[in-house]
């Protein structure tokens, strides 16, 4: 098991955003709404 801050040294910066809004999340109980968009 890895800290966010252990992600965060091996993710891109949005990467690692989308990964500590859904930890903010979890650990909140908010919601985290996620949206991808098209690499294209």
């Amino acid at each position: 098991m890895r800290s966010l801050r252990e992600w965060q040294k091996n993710m891109s910066p949005g990467s690692f955003d989308r990964l500590a809004a859904v930890a903010e999340a979890r650990r909140t109980g908010a919601a985290c709404y996620l949206q991808q968009t098209d690499p294209a």
